[in-house]
């Protein structure tokens, strides 16, 4: 993976941007093999929003703050830890 992508991937993890891309669910499908797993990971993100009674579609962005939040960017930062390991950085999270 490129430093760049590896970055755009570390700061949509952190925001919430982007999570629901295709490129990303297929990141967490490479990493997770258990089917009975992926289908309630896909189907929290894309749940609808809720907002007072109404529900909508979400456009942009994952949940945050919720059960999924700590694995989702554990999955999606794995890339990153491995170039920064490559490069011979340390580093903690």
């Amino acid at each position: 993976m490129r430093t760049n992508e590896a970055e755009a991937h570390a700061s949509a993890a952190s925001t919430g941007e982007g999570g629901g891309t295709c490129r990303d669910r297929a990141r967490v499908a490479r990493q997770v093999k258990d089917k009975r797993v992926l289908k309630p990971i896909r189907r929290y993100l894309e749940a609808e929003l809720m907002e007072g009674r109404v529900a909508s579609a979400r456009r942009e962005g994952t949940p945050q703050g919720g059960p999924l939040s700590p694995l989702l960017s554990n999955i999606l930062l794995a890339d990153l830890d491995r170039e920064l390991e490559k490069r011979g950085h340390r580093f903690c999270r």
